[in-house]
């Protein structure tokens, strides 16, 4: 009872302390009233995040999301604030609301509280039920992200890898080492300095997703398996775990930089066409013109190289960037690329356009040439009817061409994305019939008789027995067949072999 409490709000403060003889009058009963609102400081329940709820009263004081009885009244930081009233626990200058959640299915705070007990409504199914947020533990290692200061165990703080938007292995944002309002979080990250205020920070962090660095973009919404640095332990999707690109070992993983691009290696982007332009930003990773998202990730001829990087996705020794366009209107790369999309500026009808060149199918079979090994379906591959040479089983670049079909540039295998063939089909063989100008691979001759001899170089075209040349040139019977073609020149039901063999 109050009158038997020497502390009658329970803050730490002594009654008699809190209303001292504040006007001289001798009289310590005048109502002492430090913030205004009409309660006796002896009367006022601490209420640390301001909500209007005592902290006796209140299952979240500091409105993190997280109840308190799951915060505690540890101090994990040390910096003199418990955790259950600090909003940013493990002091990494990322709010403990943002870090308690996991990224896809992260909820910002509501600023509605409908059952007043203290947690925001965001974080209770039904109004009443005070569940709280589960804390994530991104890395398994027994302390929730909000208590890690390496959330994903990868060797690299939190702090650093939270707010290293330019990619050089220090935050751009600096902490302030002072925190104004007392709530835990430093001021470099807070955006209400005078109280509690917004608990996930609102200057720097309204939607982690976006606000928080994600060097490789990989940070996609309903994706737990791709995730912001912080969470991830390959912070540039190169396919080596940040753990094991400290080449030199002494635990710093800034000073690693192997290219001297003054980017470390643990969030040096892959960059396969070396055009300066990241392959997670890069329209065109092989830089054959044709857009990534046509050739996707398959890999068609099996070497190991999906098809957006590989120049010769099918294998054949023709490169991708002249099969996929027409013989008669092929266009070399300019080695332009004004925009800086990753695609060259020839395959795109402005700038800024994302258009590529849209591979073409010459047999129609639904494979487009680029990927067909036989692209006129006259059952000879591509490469026997584009070339005299076979492949060498060499591609010492790795850039998908075999080297016999290019000049092999290790340093920079692509280079050069049309090899051999500067002109680009019209280099390739064009033996089987000259006269059309489409190039062998690409041109299905006639072959009247089926003997698997095409007419333009076969000497007896319907296979009657008598030379074409020693056949008129007419139609005889007039039935639309030429007498070279036809078995029955007179149409008189006699097979032509069997007149000429009786004269």
């Amino acid at each position: 009872m109050d009158y038997r409490d020497t502390d009658d709000d329970n803050d730490g403060l002594l009654t008699f302390n809190e209303n001292p003889d504040v006007d001289g009058d001798a009289n310590t009963i005048d109502p002492n009233d430090a913030d205004g609102d009409t309660i006796p400081d002896y009367l006022d329940f601490d209420d640390n995040d301001q909500d209007g709820i005592g902290d006796g009263n209140d299952i979240d004081d500091d409105n993190d999301g997280i109840l308190d009885t799951v915060e505690g009244t540890a101090d994990f930081d040390n910096d003199g604030i418990i955790d259950s009233l600090d909003q940013d626990s493990d002091g990494d200058g990322i709010p403990d609301n943002v870090e308690a959640q996991s990224t896809s299915g992260y909820l910002t705070p509501s600023g509605n509280d409908t059952d007043g007990n203290g947690l925001d409504d965001s974080y209770e199914s039904t109004p009443g039920n005070g569940e709280g947020i589960t804390p994530n533990n991104e890395d398994g290692d027994g302390n929730p992200d909000y208590l890690d200061v390496d959330s994903d165990n990868d060797g690299v703080f939190d702090a650093i890898e939270g707010y290293d938007y330019n990619n050089d292995g220090i935050s751009d944002i600096a902490f302030a080492n002072v925190d104004s309002d007392q709530d835990g979080l430093d001021d470099a990250f807070d955006g209400d300095t005078t109280g509690y205020g917004d608990p996930n920070g609102l200057q720097v962090v309204n939607d982690p997703a976006s606000d928080l660095n994600d060097t490789d973009g990989d940070a996609v919404s309903g994706n737990p398996l791709n995730n912001l640095d912080f969470r991830d332990v390959d912070d540039d999707n190169d396919g080596i775990p940040t753990l094991d690109e400290d080449l030199n070992g002494n635990n710093d993983y800034t000073d690693d930089d192997s290219d001297n691009d003054g980017i470390p290696n643990y969030l040096d982007l892959p960059d396969n066409d070396q055009d300066g332009i990241p392959d997670v930003t890069d329209l065109d990773d092989d830089n054959d013109g044709i857009v990534d998202t046509i050739e996707g990730n398959l890999d068609t001829d099996g070497d190991g190289i999906p098809d957006s990087l590989d120049i010769d996705s099918d294998g054949d020794g023709i490169p991708d960037n002249v099969e996929a366009q027409p013989t008669d209107e092929y266009v070399a790369p300019s080695g332009v690329d004004a925009d800086n999309n990753g695609l060259d500026d020839v395959y795109q009808p402005a700038l800024g356009g994302r258009t590529g060149i849209t591979p073409i199918d010459t047999d129609n079979d639904g494979t487009p040439d680029a990927s067909d090994l036989d692209s006129d379906d006259d059952g000879i591959s591509d490469n026997e009817e584009a070339y005299d040479t076979p492949p060498s089983g060499v591609d010492s670049d790795g850039n998908g061409l075999d080297d016999q079909y290019e000049t092999p540039n290790p340093a920079d295998p692509y280079s050069d994305v049309n090899g051999d063939l500067d002109n680009g089909a019209s280099d390739t063989n064009n033996d089987d019939d000259p006269t059309t100008g489409e190039v062998d691979y690409r041109e299905n001759p006639t072959d009247t008789d089926g003997d698997g001899v095409a007419d333009n170089v076969d000497l007896d075209d319907d296979n009657d027995g008598i030379l074409d040349t020693d056949e008129p040139m007419g139609d005889t019977d007039g039935d639309g067949i030429p007498d070279s073609l036809d078995i029955d020149s007179d149409g008189d039901g006699i097979p032509d072999n069997v007149e000429a063999a009786y004269g």
